[in-house]
């Protein structure tokens, strides 16, 4: 046990980089690891998603929250696009 504490004495910077590099890891673990809100999410998820995110460093991914592909009516409404785009192509010849 003696040896242990000398150890850590002795060496308490590498120790300590290795404690806040794992919990850096499972920080990112966590904020990667939740879907980006769509529009039907909540105030509170919303606050979470951004704090978890603001939390590991990753900013870009917490302030860019208007995703049109994660709106839960986008591929109904690329669908109706591209339907109409096709119509006008066939009715134009």
């Amino acid at each position: 046990m003696h040896d242990l504490i000398v150890l850590i004495q002795d060496h308490w910077g590498v120790i300590l980089i290795a404690v806040v590099g794992a919990f850096k890891a499972t920080v990112d673990l966590v904020a990667n690891s939740l879907p980006a809100p769509v529009a039907t999410a909540t105030q509170g998820y919303i606050f979470w998603f951004k704090f978890v995110n603001n939390a590991s460093l990753n900013f870009n991914r917490a302030k860019n929250l208007a995703r049109v592909e994660d709106s839960p009516n986008f591929i109904p409404a690329a669908e109706a696009y591209m339907q109409q785009k096709l119509r006008d192509q066939q009715g134009g010849r």
